[in-house]
């Protein structure tokens, strides 16, 4: 690798050497040796001696003839520039499309078709076709008896069917060690059928594709009304434009995307998966990286990137046979994400991440859930110690990533000085998108999407996090315009009025004025960009007071109630459903800023998911230091998510403890320590401490 740039990932690294090593070997007959790294030689010194040798002197390897030394770099085959360039870029993605698919078919084995219901043993299933076949005149106490006894047959049957899918586990590769754990956690997911048209009248499950998609057609992704087609300002918000690189992808950067994109994920209209992709040799690379940037740099994108694939998933505790309880997933084509992940990822948010609001945690390099909970839980214990006033607003937007248009999304990056080739490189991808909604086998009839962004493209939450950041500094805009001081609940000079993550929005104030006119201004300028709040979801989380808090009358439209305009006589709107227990990403917050009802929550979750998993902690052929993944990436993570920020009490610490050594008991196979006492009076000792010092064995 002498004189070439040093690859940013193993990926590209061993791509790079077996492009070199393929060119080499057309030309020379080559040896090689295989050289491991040597403890007390930093930087593989060992390899890098004999590389030398190599290049200065002849050597024999193993058994081969001696072989005269050969130039460290040795140039590629040359890649035919003539392939693609007289073709679209419609024609240059299905031709590489075909190549894909063509070897994919040739070399890959197709995989048989597996039992749906596997875990039913011959006996079982002997016992259910007789039991259905039988014709003999039972009365329905034997019929009800033999029903119950096959069904208690099947739970045997799964229960060994799991122990076993677990056994397996231990011995599969890494990316299938986890498949029986999310099965068992999952739980029955019912398949809904019927759904109900516009007119309430249920429809069979052939027509279930074509209802969803005219819904989401006509109803989610439409155009508004004329008179409520209103832009945010384009008013720009950044100092100086963000250092974008404008200069085409490079090889590097694509292998880095290909590196981070997941595996076993459901493919778009194309059917090609990610994986086909990332296995590509690197010469065909090389013709996917021509392809993404003619895309890039003429500021267009193949047609068959503007299809994508709908898939329902329902939304818990809706109605099943409503179309609008269901959220689409977009299922986009690998290339598509694949490009833009390179525009997000490599490219948009390293130089304008620094731009957008700080109070914006959500889908952003070091940046967590942790972060906006630290905060709340600081201001509530705060003014909870010294008595203070203090009142959280969360609010709860309808809709928000299916409801702002396209033409605030080109604004948004233009008021962030976003170069302008860079915007149309995006806008680009949101000019004429379609989608068909997929019930299993079922496709409806091709749609337009007008609005809203696709939730399962890459870069459409970095848009949405950047459209917000435009809302809330506009919001901040007008309200230092019209009554100049912004709440500060823990100092004047650094402002703190709101936290957001991704849609999830919080406003806070001790003054219930002050709050009160920002929540009307916010309504206003998120009204214009489509977005509105969920009036019935909001909650109001009232610390050392009473006061309510009230929407604004309309949407539309400047406020003139008597809060914002003193003395006027137009009314307020609804007020704010006040709640003493509040849930903000996964947290429960209260009046009395204590943990209690959080950490009882959270036990409650952690003892149902044991429950679950126990006959995987409770096998004795599994090896303990597995169990000990699954428990500290599974049980501990629900129990322990973000308790950094919480105060425990002792008796809270101790009902963690609890939890800890019951499942240590469980991997261990050590009863209580009455129990063992009683049968086993002679025996080691069993009490928790024992029990944690227990080697893993």
């Amino acid at each position: 690798m002498r004189g070439l740039s040093v690859p940013s990932t193993h990926t590209y690294m061993i791509r790079t050497l077996q492009k070199l090593y393929f060119a080499a070997k057309q030309r020379f007959k080559l040896s090689t040796l295989k050289v491991g790294g040597h403890t007390g030689n930093p930087g593989n010194d060992k390899a890098d001696e004999l590389a030398d040798w190599g290049v200065n002197h002849q050597t024999r390897i193993g058994r081969h003839s001696e072989t005269p030394a050969r130039p460290v770099t040795i140039p590629p085959r040359p890649l035919d520039p003539q392939w693609l360039a007289p073709l679209s870029l419609s024609q240059q993605t299905s031709h590489l499309l075909q190549s894909i698919k063509t070897a994919s078919q040739a070399e890959l084995p197709k995989q048989p078709l597996i039992q749906r219901k596997s875990y039913i043993s011959p006996e079982t299933w002997k016992k259910i076709t007789d039991f259905h076949e039988d014709t003999s005149p039972f009365n329905d106490r034997q019929r009800a008896t033999a029903s119950k006894q096959i069904k208690k047959d099947a739970r045997k049957d799964k229960a060994k069917h799991t122990l076993e899918a677990l056994l397996d586990d231990v011995k599969a590769p890494p990316h299938q060690k986890w498949n029986t754990i999310k099965n068992l956690r999952k739980g029955f997911c019912p398949k809904p059928t019927a759904l109900k048209d516009p007119h309430g009248i249920l429809k069979p499950p052939e027509q279930r594709a074509e209802l969803l998609a005219a819904h989401y057609s006509n109803k989610l992704w439409t155009t508004p009304p004329p008179p409520n087609i209103v832009h945010m300002p384009r008013t720009p918000i950044a100092d100086h434009p963000p250092p974008i690189d404008l200069s085409p992808f490079t090889l590097t950067e694509l292998e880095f995307v290909l590196h981070k994109v997941k595996n076993r994920r459901a493919p778009g209209p194309d059917t090609i998966p990610s994986e086909f992709w990332k296995w590509t040799s690197p010469t065909f690379k090389e013709h996917i990286l021509m392809l993404l940037n003619s895309c890039f740099l003429g500021a267009s994108s193949p047609d068959e990137w503007n299809e994508a694939h709908i898939v329902a998933i329902l939304k818990p505790k809706k109605d099943p046979l409503l179309p609008e309880s269901f959220r689409p997933i977009a299922l986009c084509n690998a290339i598509y994400k694949i490009y833009a992940s390179l525009l997000q990822q490599t490219r948009l948010s390293a130089a304008l991440d620094s731009s957008l609001r700080t109070t914006q945690y959500g889908f952003r390099a070091n940046k967590s859930t942790a972060q906006p909970i630290f905060v709340l839980r600081q201001i509530l214990d705060l003014h909870e110690r010294h008595q203070g006033k203090m009142h959280f607003l969360f609010l709860d937007w309808s809709k928000a990533f299916d409801s702002i248009t396209h033409e605030n999304i080109e604004i948004a990056l233009q008021r962030y000085e976003v170069p302008e080739p860079f915007t149309k490189a995006i806008t680009a991808l949101y000019r004429a998108p379609t989608f068909r909604v997929k019930n299993g086998s079922d496709l409806s009839s091709l749609h337009p999407q007008q609005r809203g962004i696709r939730q399962g493209c890459p870069l459409s939450p970095y848009l949405f996090i950047i459209v917000l950041s435009c809302l809330m500094h506009d919001v901040e805009e007008e309200y230092t315009s019209k009554f100049e001081l912004l709440p500060n609940p823990f100092s004047a000079s650094s402002p703190l009025w709101d936290l957001e993550y991704a849609d999830d929005t919080v406003l806070f104030s001790p003054n219930p004025v002050t709050l009160q006119r920002l929540l009307h201004i916010l309504q206003h300028h998120a009204a214009r960009i489509g977005l509105l709040l969920n009036l019935d979801k909001c909650e109001h989380l009232q610390l050392n007071t009473e006061q309510d808090i009230y929407f604004r009358d309309t949407e539309q439209g400047q406020c003139q109630c008597s809060t914002c305009f003193p003395g006027s006589p137009v009314p307020h709107g609804p007020p704010v459903p006040v709640s003493a227990i509040v849930k903000y990403l996964g947290v429960y917050l209260s009046q009395k800023a204590r943990a209690q009802t959080d950490i009882t929550k959270r036990l409650a979750i952690t003892y149902a998911s044991l429950k679950v998993l126990r006959p995987f902690f409770e096998s004795r052929d599994i090896p303990a230091d597995w169990k000990f993944t699954i428990y500290g990436q599974v049980l501990r993570a629900i129990v322990l998510y973000a308790v950094q920020s919480e105060t425990l009490t002792a008796a809270q610490n101790v009902k963690l403890d609890t939890l800890h050594y019951r499942v240590l008991r469980n991997i261990t196979h050590t009863k209580t320590t009455f129990y063992h006492k009683v049968v086993n009076p002679n025996d080691t000792p069993s009490s928790n401490m024992d029990i944690s010092k227990k080697p893993l064995t």
